[in-house]
């Protein structure tokens, strides 16, 4: 429940800074009929992984350095994610966005009826709500 009600969605992005891009996003999501849940200001830099953190100096590949300081930031922030949406009734429609160059340019209802069409024929087929991921 927001200041005006109800979401269509809701909207969640990971940042362990700020950033003025941030207030863009923000901004945008409001402007769709959102508001927009930032996790990791408070405590992103300070958490660590339950198995430990990944080392400094490491690369996923050798011709594919990480450019993250923090080069366990891409999984921490599943784990906000993952501890916020625990909060959200079932069947909530939530959204994972980048927090810096994501920007909101059609309502948020017309997202949730888009995604709907786009997984009509999954569930049919298989009687599962499906995730969608670059769909």
């Amino acid at each position: 429940q927001g200041p005006d009600g109800p979401a269509a969605a809701q909207v969640f992005a990971f940042a362990d800074q700020f950033d003025p891009m941030l207030c863009h996003l923000a901004r945008s999501v409001d402007a769709a009929g959102g508001w927009l849940h930032v996790l990791g200001l408070k405590k992103g830099k300070s958490s660590r992984l339950p198995w430990g953190d990944v080392e400094e100096g490491s690369d996923t590949r050798s011709n594919e350095p990480w450019h993250f300081a923090d080069k366990s930031v891409m999984l921490k922030k599943h784990f906000f994610l993952m501890k916020a949406i625990r909060q959200l009734p079932a069947n909530t429609t939530v959204v994972f966005v980048d927090a810096f160059d994501v920007l909101f340019q059609r309502p948020l209802e017309e997202l949730v009826k888009i995604y709907e069409q786009l997984a009509a024929p999954y569930v049919e087929a298989n009687g599962l709500w499906p995730v969608i991921y670059g769909g």
